[in-house]
This record gives C-alpha cells, sequence and structure tokens, in this order.
C-alpha cells in the first residue's frame, strides 16, 4: 500500500496516466475510488488487476486537512488490509 500526498506532482487525468503507469494500477472511478470532501481535501483510490497493490493519491497532509477525510481514508486503509 503507497500513500501519496502531493496533490498533482505526479498525474492521474484524462491524458496523463503517470500513477497508473508507475504503480501498475488503475484508477478505480469516480463511483467507487473518489472522494471529494471540498477543493482543498480530497483522495482517490487505486488498485491493480489482483487487487493487492493499493494506491492512494491525496493532497499535502501537512495542514488544513479536514478530520472526516482522515477518517475515511483510514476506514478505506483498514477495509483494504482486512481489519
Amino acid at each position: 500500500m503507497i500513500v501519496l500526498a502531493h496533490s498533482n506532482y505526479i498525474q492521474n487525468n484524462d491524458n496523463i496516466r503517470e500513477i497508473d503507469d508507475i504503480f501498475g494500477v488503475t484508477y478505480d472511478g469516480d463511483d467507487v475510488g473518489k472522494f471529494w470532501f471540498n477543493k482543498g481535501n480530497w483522495f482517490y483510490t487505486h488498485h491493480d488487476i489482483s487487487g493487492s497493490k493499493f494506491v492512494i493519491h491525496t493532497r499535502q497532509l501537512s495542514a488544513n486537512v479536514r478530520n472526516e477525510l482522515l477518517e475515511e481514508m483510514t476506514r478505506i486503509i483498514k477495509k483494504h488490509l482486512g481489519n
């Protein structure tokens, strides 16, 4: 499991798929993998085909982070780890 807490320094958008290419994962899609709390608080999830590789892409976590973001990220990580 990897948490990329760097905003958009590595890109994953309609044209550039750096996260997917570098880590061998695919974005889980807006229905499952998009967690948007407001413009400055968000994260996206990515998995490989087997489900064993897990990447979270989020903003920098050093300031102005909403508790809801951290709580939801914790829930998603625990679910991935089987806890």
